[in-house]
């Protein structure tokens, strides 16, 4: 059958889709501690508040992929999505104590985090037998993540913290009229075969999936400080926010150049291996973080290595994810992985990081759990059977 979606329209739309995305990622992953903290919070309601954000990402996104994978009708979910996102994003210009934001975070997040697994399944739809591409169009996503963060930065620095809804607002708007240019028509797989529950059951009682799933959650729990209060603690440290957002930045252009030789790592090395030398890398990172906060150089380095703690990491678990997930459940192990990694490992994360965190006073301590955290999902993914060698596939964030 012919690829109709196949097209350079097509590529720029979801290229779009992704660089508005992760923009707004861009400024809500770094930055929103620090919003929240302008805003008089403590360490701990810091954590329950970007706790609330990653819970969303438990269920919502398995509830949105259970009625799609049935209706096909993946176009409308992410054109829904990003409206009722931004709708509720702006209840952010009203909302300033601790239940209203928490309220705000539940509907804006839950329409938030059902969005990215379906532009997944669109996009490698569209690439079909060339998944490999997958990264010539996901790289967008990481280009408007470095630039929201870098730009936002110099502009919280010189007009304040609180333009961060005002720019999240843009990027929405950008999300909103983008999507309206993606195409989408289901493969013949999908078309042909019902989406098998029993399928997928029997797939997530493999002992090797079990153990992925164990692995990809305590990676998120460990980047739970990182996510948390990575720029507070820089600006605790004395540096600005301009410098702590270029920082972020220059994390995700390592990622960016490791997206350029995704292919050639996984036909190397296979993904098992990609993924364990990536979680002792993420654990280095970690355990280096209080050592290297006060030189700039070293600093730097550091934040290289989130080429392997996100970029490689992901590009092994996804290409694992889609060994075990195919044909009709695709879009449910999607959604899986979203919510396990994303959801509960981001809430366990930034509910353990706020906890600890007590307004710096535990920074160290907490960087020190996050590296043995790391190194437990080590473990977990040496004790899984895998193909040496597996065909190249997709990776996402």
């Amino acid at each position: 059958m012919t690829n109709t979606l196949d097209t350079p329209r097509q590529w720029r739309a979801l290229s779009g889709c992704y660089f508005f995305f992760f923009a707004l990622l861009g400024l809500i992953v770094p930055y929103w501690g620090a919003y929240l903290s302008e805003l008089n919070f403590s360490s701990a309601q810091i954590g329950e508040l970007m706790a609330i954000l990653m819970a969303t990402r438990i269920v919502m996104p398995m509830i949105w992929a259970i009625h799609v994978d049935k209706t096909e009708r993946r176009i409308s979910a992410i054109r829904w999505g990003a409206l009722f996102s931004l709708v509720f994003f702006c209840g952010f210009f009203i909302a300033q104590s601790y239940w209203s934001i928490a309220l705000v975070l539940v509907f804006f997040a839950s329409c938030w985090s059902a969005i990215l697994p379906q532009m997944e399944v669109i996009t490698l739809t569209t690439l079909h037998k060339r998944s490999h591409d997958y990264s010539k169009i996901r790289v967008w996503g990481s280009i408007g993540f470095i630039v929201l963060v870098a730009c936002g930065g110099f502009i919280f620095e010189y007009f304040g913290i609180k333009w961060l809804i005002s720019l999240g607002t843009v990027v929405l708007i950008g999300l909103l009229v983008v999507t309206k240019f993606v195409a989408y028509q289901p493969d013949e797989d999908s078309i042909n075969a019902n989406v098998d529950t029993g399928a997928f059951l029997a797939t997530m009682r493999n002992r090797n999936v079990l153990l992925f799933f164990g692995a990809v959650l305590l990676l998120q729990v460990s980047h739970g400080p990182y996510y948390s209060f990575f720029v507070l603690y820089l600006l605790d440290a004395g540096y600005t926010e301009s410098f702590a957002g270029l920082q972020v930045a220059l994390g995700v252009v390592a990622e960016v150049v490791v997206f350029t030789i995704t292919a050639m790592l996984l036909q190397r090395f296979g993904a098992k291996k990609l993924l364990l030398v990536s979680l002792l890398l993420s654990a280095l990172r970690w355990l280096l973080m209080p050592f290297v906060v006060g030189d700039i150089v070293l600093l730097s380095l550091n934040q290289m290595l989130h080429a392997a703690s996100f970029g490689c990491a992901h590009a092994g678990a996804m290409a694992m994810l889609n060994h075990w997930f195919v044909g009709p459940t695709r879009g449910k192990g999607q959604a899986l992985y979203a919510s396990v990694s994303f959801g509960i490992g981001g809430v366990l994360g930034a509910l353990f990081s706020g906890y600890t965190w007590q307004q710096g006073a535990g920074a160290t301590t907490t960087w020190f759990i996050a590296t043995a955290i790391a190194v437990l999902a080590f473990t977990f993914v040496s004790l899984i059977q895998y193909p040496t060698i597996s065909k190249p596939q997709a990776t996402n964030r």
